[in-house]
């Protein structure tokens, strides 16, 4: 499949199809490339009819957190395909929640008439674990369970059916996959109307033990889609990782490598919630102002300031790094803006997901490769605003 995809990525435009960043392995950044030229194909040959047997089912026509049910469905299969994740689940990550589940009602397909209809289209394996996943209390297993005991239990773990009350028991490589799934498909939903909705942090996380029972702090009302700040679930998505990487290697996983995330899930330097708070703050207060007026290079200064020390605390997201790339680049630090806008890029490609999702990833991802590129061609930054805005080529 890497070589597949690898071939792919090279096919098409004659730009160099080398990692941009030495710390990119080649056959991720092979992925990425598949993925900014929606090759579907090249990520899993059934792809394209997999997507047309959403649209058929008006998966594109069906509202969901910060777009529409298909793109969610699918950026999560992207994700899980970029953390190299094996087909049946990114195939699990593409019809995640097509029974519904017990946390959204989005049934575009029937578990009593059209089981055997999806197991045809994405194997009986991924429609299998499929159906599980969402006769489960996910939240209670999720939250309440593994992320606070912070490992998987060897045994597995047995739960009621959510509809049923029946029994059903999922193996500890079941919960791997389950949390690996969750680590994805958090990432590439939750946007700042979560916390808006929720009230967090004034109120309880949606994360925290209890809170699928609990209605506390809760504003339904909140407008959407807010005031679309960056959302505070890094932290806990990073809880999730380090119970991931407590599965001892003897578990049979088919191979599934470790999420690239916090380091390959082995960072020991957890991101604590107030840390990402003030992160995310220190960061927002720097995109949303102006950094014109009588002083920019002082104004500058201060955001690059904030930014180096958003960065700080939460190490393990792209945008602070980007935007802190222009900001030494604008200022003529080319080898600063060089150091930032490859670690960002790094971590882009880790995610396969925005963080600060007022921008789609590949638009973070296209920004930020032309920023390493004028900062290695030693580019003076554009002096007028119709040289910024002819900026995009990526060579």
């Amino acid at each position: 499949m890497v070589s597949k995809i690898l071939g792919s990525a090279r096919r098409g435009l004659s730009s160099v199809s080398a990692s941009p960043v030495a710390s990119i392995p080649a056959e991720r950044w092979g992925v990425v490339r598949a993925l900014l030229r929606d090759d579907h194909a090249a990520l899993d040959p059934q792809l394209p009819k997999l997507v047309h047997m959403l649209d058929e089912r008006g998966a594109g026509e069906c509202w969901h957190k910060h777009g529409t049910f298909k793109e969610h469905l699918v950026d999560t299969h992207n994700v899980l395909r970029l953390w190299g994740q094996p087909t049946f689940l990114c195939r699990l990550g593409l019809f995640h929640s097509a029974y519904s589940n017990s946390y959204v009602n989005l049934a575009i397909f029937d578990a009593s008439a059209d089981r055997q209809l999806v197991a045809g289209a994405i194997g009986a394996e991924a429609e299998a674990l499929t159906h599980k996943l969402c006769v489960v209390p996910r939240h209670t297993m999720v939250w309440d369970t593994l992320a606070e005991e912070g490992k998987i239990p060897a045994e597995g773990m047995t739960v009621a059916h959510i509809k049923t009350g029946e029994e059903v028991h999922l193996s500890a490589a079941e919960l791997r996959h389950l949390l690996v799934f969750t680590m994805a498909d958090i990432a590439e939903q939750y946007a700042g109307w979560y916390d808006e909705v929720f009230d967090y942090p004034r109120s309880g996380a949606i994360f925290a033990k209890g809170a699928a029972t609990s209605t506390v702090g809760h504003e339904p009302a909140a407008l959407w889609p807010g005031a679309c700040r960056p959302g505070l679930w890094v932290s806990h998505v990073g809880r999730l990782a380090c119970a991931v990487a407590s599965l001892p290697p003897s578990v049979d996983l088919g191979g599934a490598p470790l999420p690239p995330v916090f380091q390959n899930c082995s960072d020991s330097n957890w991101l604590t919630p107030e840390n990402e708070l003030r992160a995310r703050d220190l960061y927002v207060s720097v995109t949303n102002q102006a950094l014109g007026g009588p002083s920019p290079s002082n104004a500058r200064a201060d955001a690059t300031a904030k930014l180096r020390e958003a960065h700080r605390l939460n190490p393990h997201v792209g945008e602070p790094l980007t935007v802190l790339a222009q900001c030494l680049l604008a200022d003529g630090d080319f080898e600063g803006g060089e150091a930032a806008a490859a670690s960002a890029l790094e971590l882009h490609c880790a995610w396969g997901t925005s963080w600060d999702k007022r921008m789609r990833w590949a638009g973070w991802l296209a920004w930020t490769r032309v920023l390493l590129g004028r900062a290695r061609e030693r580019e003076p930054w554009p002096s007028s605003a119709w040289a910024a805005v002819n900026l995009g080529l990526v060579r």
